[in-house]
């Protein structure tokens, strides 16, 4: 008689209420992505406020190399808020966790 594999440890989606796999850092059915233990809802938005006020710092900075070392490329300030702002994005999904959870 052939042996039972053992069964797969699985989890509860808290936003669709589906089981899925714990290895699964998401519920792959809503694309719920759950906090890090630990973590708060406001440690996130937290982190992605100051993440986005620091990219529009460094935007100006660009902005500012640009206009007195004459340049005569001008935009770069908006690739660096852009590149800022996707940056800090993936360090808070990293990080802190959550995502399309508490859009």
């Amino acid at each position: 008689m052939p042996e039972r594999p053992e069964p797969i440890p699985t989890t509860r989606c808290l936003s669709c209420g589906t089981e899925y796999a714990t290895a699964c850092p998401a519920c792959p059915y809503c694309d719920w992505v759950p906090l890090r233990p630990g973590r708060a809802n406001w440690e996130r938005k937290t982190f992605i406020a100051v993440g986005i006020m620091v990219s529009v710092g460094l935007a100006v900075v660009v902005m500012l190399i640009e206009d007195a070392a004459a340049f005569h490329v001008r935009g770069m300030g908006g690739y660096a808020f852009a590149g800022g702002v996707l940056l800090t994005i993936v360090l808070a999904n990293r990080y802190i966790g959550g995502g399309k959870d508490d859009l």
